[in-house]
């Protein structure tokens, strides 16, 4: 196969090259040598464990050797990295109907449907922010919102690649103007609170996180901003009044 030759061969100039050592762990697949596009996974793990890519391309190779359950522990690896692989929720939805989880097929299917919803600019940023492409991924962004100003969901992106940059203000701005535009995007609203909390606004991330809290009581994410914000302002435990909003359940 020619992409093999010119990749293996342009590895021998770059040979801890991402984009490479992925490109031939593909093309090996795809020639039905999948043993060696695993052992070529494995070597691209070593060198960027984090990128989402590798669990999903490593997913399609168990799949193609009828290894379900393997697949299945590649693909969720994979979204957990990067949420926009949307070939890795499709076969997570399939393979996970064919296991009988139904529950987990449809919500896999969701995603899907969710990111087929949003507009490319949007999804291919996330994709890039996801997998560490800050600079990129702002660009595209501003481009997208110069013609798209009120578009919420890509403010929130905006706001996630401010946090990676550390520009915790930016981001407050953004997650506020958001939940201005949507009080009841709950994701950008714990967004919201994460981000008061990192800037030491305690009592604003509180009052944020009594909010998400009203919503969704058992939520783990918003239980544990609450208690983040709890302890910010020096109140490891709930107080009476405070133990009295905090939800039902395990405390």
């Amino acid at each position: 196969m020619p992409a093999l030759g010119a990749a293996q061969i342009l590895r021998a100039d770059v040979p801890e090259n991402r984009d490479v050592l992925y490109l031939i762990a593909v093309c090996q697949r795809y020639l039905g040598r999948v043993v060696d596009a695993l052992a070529t996974l494995e070597q691209l793990e070593e060198i960027h464990p984090n990128y989402g890519r590798l669990f999903q391309e490593r997913g399609h190779c168990y799949r193609s050797l009828g290894n379900a359950s393997a697949a299945v522990t590649a693909y969720e690896q994979a979204v957990s990295r990067n949420h926009t692989l949307t070939a890795s929720w499709k076969a997570l939805s399939a393979l996970w109907h064919s296991l009988g989880r139904e529950a987990q097929a449809q919500a896999a299917a969701a995603q899907v449907s969710k990111l087929l919803s949003l507009p490319r600019e949007i999804v291919n940023a996330a994709n890039m922010l996801a997998e560490g492409e800050l600079g990129p991924a702002e660009q595209l962004v501003r481009g997208f919102l110069r013609n798209n100003g009120k578009h919420v969901e890509a403010m929130r992106l905006l706001a996630q690649i401010g946090v990676k940059q550390e520009a915790l203000d930016d981001a407050e701005f953004l997650l506020e103007s958001v939940l201005v535009f949507a009080p009841d995007y709950h994701a950008a609203r714990y967004d919201y609170a994460n981000v008061l909390s990192q800037r030491h606004k305690d009592a604003r991330a509180l009052e944020e996180a009594r909010k998400l809290l009203q919503v969704e009581p058992s939520n783990r994410a918003f239980r544990t901003v609450y208690a983040n914000a709890c302890v910010g302002l020096g109140k490891r435990h709930p107080s009476p009044r405070q133990s009295a909003q905090w939800p039902r359940g395990k405390r």
